[in-house]
Protein backbone atom coordinates (compact mmCIF):
# COMPACT_ATOMS: atom_id res chain seq x y z
CA UNK A 1 0.00 0.00 0.00
CA UNK A 2 1.45 3.34 -1.06
CA UNK A 3 1.26 5.84 2.05
CA UNK A 4 2.15 9.45 2.13
CA UNK A 5 4.45 11.83 4.72
CA UNK A 6 4.92 15.35 4.31
CA UNK A 7 8.56 16.51 4.86
CA UNK A 8 9.07 18.64 8.11
CA UNK A 9 7.57 22.08 7.56
CA UNK A 10 6.03 21.08 4.51
CA UNK A 11 1.82 21.78 3.19
CA UNK A 12 0.28 18.39 2.90
CA UNK A 13 -0.98 17.30 -0.75
CA UNK A 14 -4.57 16.57 -1.67
CA UNK A 15 -4.53 12.71 -2.72
CA UNK A 16 -7.31 11.31 -4.59
CA UNK A 17 -6.95 7.81 -3.12
CA UNK A 18 -9.25 6.03 -5.50
CA UNK A 19 -6.88 6.39 -8.54
CA UNK A 20 -3.67 7.88 -6.40
CA UNK A 21 -3.34 10.82 -8.11
CA UNK A 22 -1.62 13.58 -5.71
CA UNK A 23 -2.96 17.57 -6.59
CA UNK A 24 -0.26 19.98 -5.24
CA UNK A 25 -1.84 22.41 -2.77
CA UNK A 26 0.91 25.01 -3.43
CA UNK A 27 3.66 25.19 -5.94
CA UNK A 28 6.35 23.03 -4.60
CA UNK A 29 5.74 20.00 -1.89
CA UNK A 30 8.37 18.00 -0.22
CA UNK A 31 6.86 14.29 0.47
CA UNK A 32 7.61 11.06 1.27
CA UNK A 33 6.41 8.22 -0.25
CA UNK A 34 6.48 4.82 1.59
CA UNK A 35 5.45 1.51 -0.77
CA UNK A 36 6.69 -1.46 0.71
CA UNK A 37 9.37 -0.55 2.56
CA UNK A 38 10.66 2.16 -0.98
CA UNK A 39 10.96 5.63 0.85
CA UNK A 40 11.25 7.96 -1.91
CA UNK A 41 11.58 11.48 -1.51
CA UNK A 42 9.60 13.87 -3.90
CA UNK A 43 8.71 17.23 -5.60
CA UNK A 44 5.26 18.39 -6.44
CA UNK A 45 5.69 21.01 -9.18
CA UNK A 46 1.80 22.42 -9.68
CA UNK A 47 0.68 22.36 -12.96
CA UNK A 48 -3.18 23.57 -13.44
CA UNK A 49 -3.39 21.92 -16.63
CA UNK A 50 -2.34 18.16 -15.05
CA UNK A 51 -3.38 18.77 -11.69
CA UNK A 52 0.43 18.21 -10.72
CA UNK A 53 3.42 16.47 -11.80
CA UNK A 54 5.56 14.42 -9.80
CA UNK A 55 9.17 14.42 -9.60
CA UNK A 56 10.88 11.64 -7.78
CA UNK A 57 14.47 12.83 -6.78
CA UNK A 58 15.64 10.39 -4.14
CA UNK A 59 14.80 6.89 -3.27
CA UNK A 60 15.81 4.39 -0.63
CA UNK A 61 15.30 1.17 0.96
CA UNK A 62 15.38 2.26 4.70
CA UNK A 63 13.02 3.94 6.77
CA UNK A 64 12.77 7.62 6.56
CA UNK A 65 14.88 9.83 9.34
CA UNK A 66 12.16 12.52 9.78
CA UNK A 67 8.65 12.47 11.07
Amino acid sequence: MLRLREAPGVSAPMIAEETGEMLATARYHLLVLEDEGLVEVAEVLDDPETGGILQIFRATPSAPTFH
